[in-house]
C-alpha cells in the first residue's frame, strides 16, 4: 500500500509490551547491492529498533509488518537533520570568513556553531518523538 503520501519499510515485530511495540527494520548500507560485498569488510546491514506507542490491531512477535510514516514528516526530518545544519554551517563559514582570515579558526567556529543547534534538537527530542509518529500495518 505504498503511495505517494507515505514512506514504508518492511519490519519484524521484536517485542510487545503493554504500552508499545518494538519493531526491527534492516537498513542496508549504500554498498549492500554491490556484487563484491562478500569480500568487502565495509558493507553490511544496519538494524534499527523503532518503538511504536499507538498501536491499532493485533500483532505478535516475529510477525512481518510495514512501518509507515507520512511523507511530509519524512521531509521535515530531513530538513531538521540535514538541510538546516548545512545552511547554518555554510552561512557561519561565510560570515566568519569575512571577519577572520585564518581558515582554521573560521572552520572551527563554523563547526562549533552546530553545537547549539544539535543541543536544542537533543533538548526537544521527546517533543520530536511525539511529532514524528510511526504506525504499523500488517504485511
Amino acid at each position: 500500500m505504498n503511495n505517494k503520501k507515505t514512506i514504508e519499510h518492511k519490519a519484524v515485530v521484536k517485542n510487545i509490551n503493554d504500552k508499545q511495540i518494538e519493531v526491527l527494520i534492516n537498513q542496508p548500507s549504500a554498498c549492500a547491492g554491490c556484487h563484491a560485498k562478500n569480500v568487502c569488510s565495509v558493507s553490511g546491514i544496519k538494524e534499527k529498533l523503532i518503538c511504536i506507542n499507538e498501536v491499532k490491531g493485533d500483532f505478535h512477535v516475529g510477525e512481518h509488518v510495514n512501518l509507515v510514516l507520512k511523507r511530509s514528516l519524512g521531509l521535515q526530518a530531513v530538513l531538521l537533520s540535514y538541510i538546516i545544519p548545512v545552511i547554518l554551517f555554510i552561512s557561519s563559514l561565510i560570515i566568519f570568513n569575512t571577519f577572520q582570515s585564518n581558515e582554521l579558526i573560521t572552520a572551527s567556529f563554523s563547526i562549533l556553531m552546530l553545537l547549539p543547534y544539535f543541543s536544542i534538537i537533543y533538548f526537544f527530542k521527546n517533543k520530536l518523538k511525539e511529532h514524528f509518529i510511526f504506525t504499523i500495518q500488517k504485511s
